[in-house]
């Protein structure tokens, strides 16, 4: 593409202002001590005690030094001094840094010192934060093939299974001796804390053919013992549970991919018939949740608690057909681990798109006093190779970096730019002076309030997604598509892992809503009770709630989470939706049918002639509302859409701030819209404030309380607001 440029033979306006007045190293011989704290509002990366914004750099992990060194320059150049790097244990890609484990104990650690020492000479105020694989190399494998993941059909995955023991202590040994010697080295002092990064892509997937493993001597070994753990030790307890006389722990195998693709009542495998699979997916989270948290505390226990330690993690509502990541509450648990990463969802990141993050639970992270880091690995227009989600032109790049760095202005989180896709995909003039002014509105924000403003609470039940299987495109619609829709409907929102419910320190909202809470027990069902049974506050219930229990399936369990007698029946029912009552507020935006290509199995319909009816399916209620003396309950059976999601926070008496459904998030200082249509834009704002719009750089207004643009498709406005 015109301004490819992977030589850079081109040096941009930026960096030569900035080579030719190369700044001093501020960092020196440290010592550098870094933290996660809670800091106007939002959870901010500390260094030496200074809140600092965290907007980070990574250079293609493929690349030489030399290439790398002139990317990170580019990034020096437009202000950012924290940057992260791969440091490959297993894979040779290119020339990326890679070869450098050579035994039990063994290394050759000058590959990494080299690596270190190109990213500080691009930028002498560098801060690294260095992703450490924890695949072990091909010696290893050959020498301890029963340790090693294995398919159904016997044949061997790439790596190590996260299920060996073996595995776990040759990882904490290397892992000791990396952070031992960067801890010790001359560069210490650039080091701002450590990325343990297992399984497939760094993301802790499991390695091998998908709903296919493990079939590893050493995963079946652990696998037996968990269970033991899990029954403690009693093995009729395991025969009722699974309703099979034969199990037992010394026999138990993982299930088939045939059996992991059955779902017996529907969308849901049945508690019983369906529990060996559910079982073996409870364990294959627990094993990725237990390694993460070692991993994270060896680097606190080497250095001595002083830098910080995080992981990708938290992908339960968009990674779908993944085992192994409905472990988020054991890690969100550890002290340990102080950040999680994600990068931004590849589905919709296009421009004009919502552009959400992959792991999505930002709440749940501010709750537990953790950081979350977006990795924007963005195939801009000048990556050469032509796929759905690059970028066709310069302007579209501008606006989707500026829609990430939106999105971390107004949710509180933060950042890193991720050059994966090529070393020189944001070698352009235009990029990096975006980048630059970018950087400069973060930098300016660290002393803003940014308090969250939402209103509204989305809650994801991980241990319901374990009864869920087969029919994934309904899962999707529940899950993932529902949140895409969200992000759309005008109005900030806070997401959750449902345990936190029961969390004294969960904020109050007017509206809760429950995307997934299938199967819940009678102590999660009490503390859902405290919460939204009060002070007029508002409960929405999608689909089932409440009708998985340990044994089958319950009418009375829905009833008694929603307060609205629900019945199920026995015909599957089409995912469309007529409306019955256009003027209520919560449909009154809605269009009067609408059909998504979907089947409900099993179907359900309100039977409560205390409910309002606002919509059916094939003539019966499947969109209520129940209004009881102190607080409100909504049913639909469907997933929910922006219309009526919008229509549930006017309902809910929450502020509105865009009616437009584009791509929208706001706190107390900043308000973010990306635009997926062109026309008249309107932000509403709670109050009045002086407005600046920081894309353009115009002042917008003074004392204003309401924002009024006629744009494009796909451009980001940021605006701050200061209040009087």
């Amino acid at each position: 593409p015109e301004g490819y440029d992977p030589e850079f033979k081109t040096k941009l306006p930026l960096v030569a202002s900035y080579v030719s007045n190369l700044p001093l190293d501020c960092v020196g011989d440290g010592p550098t001590e870094t933290s996660i704290e809670a800091y106007r509002g939002c959870e901010m990366l500390h260094v030496n005690g200074q809140p600092v914004y965290a907007m980070a750099m990574m250079p293609e992990p493929y690349a030489s030094d030399e290439l790398i060194n002139l990317s990170c320059r580019d990034f020096a150049a437009a202000g950012v001094d924290l940057y992260s790097e791969i440091f490959w244990s297993w894979a040779t890609p290119r020339e990326g840094c890679h070869g450098w484990w050579l035994a039990e104990g063994e290394y050759d650690f000058e590959k990494i010192d080299r690596r270190i020492e190109a990213i500080i000479d691009a930028n002498p105020n560098a801060l690294i934060l260095p992703r450490c694989k924890l695949n072990p190399p091909k010696w290893w494998l050959a020498e301890h093939p029963d340790e090693v993941c294995r398919n159904a059909d016997g044949t061997p995955a790439e790596q190590a299974s996260p299920a060996s023991e073996m595995w776990e202590d040759a990882y904490e040994v290397m892992l000791r001796d990396m952070i031992r010697h960067m801890e010790g080295s001359d560069y210490a002092a650039h080091i701002m804390g450590y990325h343990p990064a297992g399984g497939r892509a760094s993301e802790w997937y499991w390695w091998g053919k998908r709903h296919e493993v493990d079939f590893s001597p050493a995963a079946i070994k652990r696998y037996r013992a968990w269970l033991g753990e899990q029954y403690d030790g009693d093995e009729a307890a395991l025969r009722r549970a699974w309703g099979d006389e034969t199990a037992s722990f010394a026999t138990a195998q993982p299930p088939s991919f045939a059996a992991r693709q059955v779902a017996q009542h529907g969308l849901f495998r049945d508690p019983v018939q369906g529990r060996p699979v559910i079982d073996y997916r409870r364990f294959m989270s627990a094993m990725i949740s237990r390694n993460i948290v070692r991993s994270c505390r060896i680097v606190k226990e080497e250095t001595d608690g002083r830098k910080i330690a995080g992981v990708f993690y938290g992908y339960s509502s968009h990674s779908l057909t993944q085992e192994g990541f409905q472990g988020l509450a054991e890690v969100l648990a550890s002290p340990d681990v102080d950040f999680l990463a994600s990068p931004t969802t590849y589905g919709t990141r296009r421009g004009g798109e919502p552009g959400r993050f992959v792991s999505t639970y930002t709440a749940s992270y501010r709750l537990h006093n953790k950081l979350y880091w977006d990795e924007v690995d963005t195939r801009t227009h000048l990556y050469p190779r032509q796929i759905t989600y690059r970028t066709d032109d310069l302007p579209e790049t501008l606006s989707v970096l500026e829609r990430a760095v939106g999105y971390s202005l107004t949710k509180g989180t933060s950042l890193w730019w991720f050059l994966l896709a090529g070393n020189c995909t944001f070698h352009q003039a235009e990029i990096m002076d975006d980048i630059a002014s970018l950087r400069g509105a973060c930098e300016e924000a660290v002393e803003v309030d940014r308090r969250p403003v939402a209103e509204v609470a989305v809650f994801a039940d991980e241990p319901s997604m374990y009864y869920t299987g087969g029919d994934y495109a309904t899962i999707k619609a529940l899950l993932t598509a529902t949140l895409d829709e969200a992000a759309v409907m005008g109005a900030p929102y806070d997401v959750y892992l449902m345990s936190d419910i029961a969390d004294s320190a969960l904020p109050d909202y007017k509206l809760y809503v429950f995307l997934n809470a299938f199967k819940i027990g009678e102590d999660q069902r009490r503390s859902i009770e405290a919460v939204v049974r009060r002070e007029g506050r508002t409960a929405v219930w999608v689909y089932a709630p409440g009708y998985v229990t340990e044994t089958g399936f319950d009418e009375e369990g829905m009833a008694a989470l929603t307060g609205i007698a629900i019945r199920a029946r026995a015909e599957d029912a089409p995912c469309e939706l007529t409306i019955a009552a256009p003027d209520h507020a919560i449909t009154a935006a809605a269009p009067a049918e609408r059909r998504q290509n979907l089947t409900m199995s099993p179907s359900f319909e309100v039977d409560d002639p205390a409910a309002t009816v606002l919509g059916t399916t094939e003539g019966r209620p499947t969109l209520v509302v129940r209004e009881f003396e102190d607080w409100r309950s909504v049913y639909s059976m469907l997933p929910l859409r922006r219309e009526i999601l919008q229509g549930l926070c006017r309902y809910a008496g929450i502020h509105v701030y865009s009616e437009s459904f584009d791509p929208f998030f706001a706190n107390t200082s900043y308000a973010m819209i990306h635009t997926s249509t062109e026309g008249d834009k309107r932000i509403v704002l709670p109050g009045a404030a002086d407005v600046t719009e920081l894309v353009t750089g115009s002042e917008i207004g003074t004392g204003i309380s309401v924002i009024d643009e006629t744009l494009p498709a796909g451009v980001t406005r940021i605006y701050r607001m200061d209040h009087p």
